[in-house]
């Protein structure tokens, strides 16, 4: 017989829904095939089996129990006080919808959370849909000290004995039509080739540690920041495999590498990454597109700032930074107008651009044109390219070049982490890495591209002395501290080396 629940006061009920805010989506993508893993998952499997009876659809109620299981145990291990987000709505679990295409079904999702209930495994609370603002919560679910202990205890789980993806070589390129749909092709040479290459890169990713070294409190600050843009791969570290993604049904448009977790967090917090416990450096090509479409006219890049000195605009560091995103706007917009409102979309709703001083806002963005005509007037040689859409086109060739990098380096297993322009590794391979970029972009535009250093280690920058630095608002000094605040860095890099003992490069 079930207790009954204790009704709560409106004080506890607010600090429940602001609780309940701290949660992240169900991740369905991690797979056991230690010996410990796979005991608990039996037992647990065969006890709902028992309590339901179950005849059809076996494989489904193993295959959830084994989702929520390892997610719940994980995320546990990570931060306890956070929840995981699930749909009790039938249209999530359609062939599109986000819950059905993780092989899930409502019915046997519902079923198997009645199970977890029912044996005191998992804290629930229920979504709730608000009929006139038509906006809803999905249903809330955590770990209890009940199933951590069946897991930790009774099978010895550890989150280091399973892997985080199902098969690392799975569905590594995709193509997609004009509609961002997914599109089934037969593999050919080249796309066999394509996949082999990303093999050896994830193989490579695989067996390197690579963790974001910043205090526990921290992670839970980055997580709330990244969960108003619903990102919630962003502090997943396990989340390593890259992956290709082609555009526009055709193999000669996009092809960038998407899904590493270090893509999603915020930039001024990639200097604290760590590769095998030792700081990185990130080294980035200058102007990476600009100087492609020169090259590709075969003529020199400008002498001077290509984004300062337009005629009737001034040469300040805000305006330089307005014009240098307005490049990539305009290689990627299809027309003048689309450009406009890619510029206003980035300034008034995304918010990631400072409209300056100098240009009016307007509807018809006549200040924005002025703007568009006066920079193509400086670069009259290459306007020819703008508002074409080529960007999808210069995304291909960067891909090619980003290929060409990091094969060099995970050859030798390696680990480098690539941003599409800019590319993080271990500090002691600093200037190799400069030479095979600028090798990569001379092999395929026959000239050469400077490459700059974003940031230095923070070993080298803590010589200079201590400073007020990154997000993390502390003294580099202060970075250095005891394992305790510090834990979950530490629990991960641990349990990576346990498990992965003669097959990682420390």
């Amino acid at each position: 017989m079930r207790k009954s629940k204790k009704r709560l006061t409106k004080k506890q009920i607010k600090e429940l829904a602001e609780a309940l805010k701290y949660s992240r989506v169900l991740y369905a993508r991690r797979e056991g095939d230690h010996p410990a893993v796979k005991s608990a998952l039996e037992f647990f499997q065969s006890e709902l089996v028992k309590e339901y009876m179950v005849r059809r659809y076996k494989s489904k109620y193993r295959n959830a129990v084994r989702i929520f299981i390892l997610d719940l145990f994980f995320e546990y291990q990570i931060d306890p006080e956070r929840y995981l987000a699930y749909s009790r709505s039938r249209d999530d679990y359609k062939k599109t919808g986000r819950f059905g295409k993780l092989h899930l079904s409502c019915e046997v999702t519902k079923k198997v959370i009645d199970y977890l209930i029912r044996y005191e495994y998992i804290e629930h609370h229920k979504g709730v849909y608000d009929k006139i603002t038509k906006e809803g919560k999905r249903s809330r679910i955590r770990a209890t000290e009940k199933l951590i202990r069946v897991l930790s205890e009774e099978y010895k789980v550890e989150i280091g004995q399973y892997c985080w993806e199902r098969d690392a070589n799975s569905n590594t390129v995709k193509l997609r039509d004009a509609n961002k749909e997914k599109i089934n092709y037969e593999d050919t040479k080249d796309t066999l080739q394509l996949k082999g290459n990303l093999k050896v890169i994830n193989r490579a990713l695989e067996r390197n540690a690579v963790f974001l070294y910043i205090k526990d409190t921290e992670y839970r600050d980055l997580f709330k920041r990244m969960q108003k843009h619903s990102n919630n791969a962003a502090t997943d570290f396990t989340r390593k495999y890259v992956r290709r993604i082609y555009n526009n049904s055709s193999w000669k448009q996009g092809g960038r590498f998407y899904e590493g977790w270090w893509q999603n967090i915020p930039k001024e917090y990639r200097q604290y990454i760590r590769i095998n416990d030792k700081d990185v450096v990130e080294c980035d090509y200058s102007g990476l597109h600009i100087n492609m479409l020169y090259a590709m006219e075969g003529l020199p890049m400008p002498n001077g700032d290509v984004y300062r000195d337009i005629p009737g605009y001034p040469n300040s560091d805000n305006f330089r930074t307005f014009v240098k995103q307005l490049l990539l706007i305009l290689v990627n917009a299809d027309n003048r107008i689309k450009a406009r409102e890619a510029i206003q979309d980035t300034v008034y709703h995304k918010k990631r651009l400072k409209l300056p001083k100098e240009i009016i806002p307007s509807t018809e963005g006549k200040h924005i044109f002025s703007l568009i005509d006066a920079f193509s007037e400086k670069h009259k040689h290459i306007s020819k390219y703008f508002c074409t859409g080529a960007g999808i086109d210069l995304q291909n060739k960067d891909a090619q070049i980003a290929e060409q990098v990091m094969l060099h380096f995970a050859k030798w297993n390696y680990a480098i982490l690539v941003m599409h322009d800019s590319f993080i590794i271990h500090h002691g391979l600093e200037q190799e890495l400069k030479d095979c970029m600028n090798e990569a972009f001379r092999d395929m535009f026959n000239t050469d591209i400077k490459v700059d250093l974003k940031y230095n280690s923070i070993t080298e920058r803590q010589k200079i002395g201590p400073e007020n630095t990154g997000p993390c608002k502390m003294r580099l000094t202060e970075i250095f501290e005891d394992r305790k605040t510090h834990s979950i860095y530490y629990k991960l890099l641990e349990q990576f080396k346990k498990y992965n003992k003669g097959n990682i490069l420390m």
